[in-house]
């Protein structure tokens, strides 16, 4: 799986892109809606759910516990944030 690029072209993303959160089930709009109220730092919901959770706030890696961490690639971390999570 590739987060901001195409895999095998050298097509990346032009924009910025974290706290992502991969889950194995269908959210509702409410849920959908929370979790963006939560703001840029805001925690998973429905962790039985949760397949990875990549805060990308200065690494790759996946805190969901999954172990499904990242591998770094033509990737620039612009500043700190911490909200809902110890980093």
């Amino acid at each position: 799986m590739s987060i901001g690029a195409s895999s095998g072209t050298s097509y990346y993303f032009p924009g910025s892109i974290a706290n992502v959160q991969i889950y194995n089930t269908s959210l509702t709009a409410n849920q959908i809606q929370y979790l963006y109220n939560e703001g840029i730092g805001g925690a998973p919901i429905y962790l039985q759910y949760l397949v990875g959770w990549w805060p990308l706030n200065g690494d790759t890696l996946d805190y969901s516990g999954n172990n499904n961490n990242g591998v770094p690639t033509a990737i620039a971390y612009n500043g700190s944030w911490t909200s809902g999570y110890y980093h």
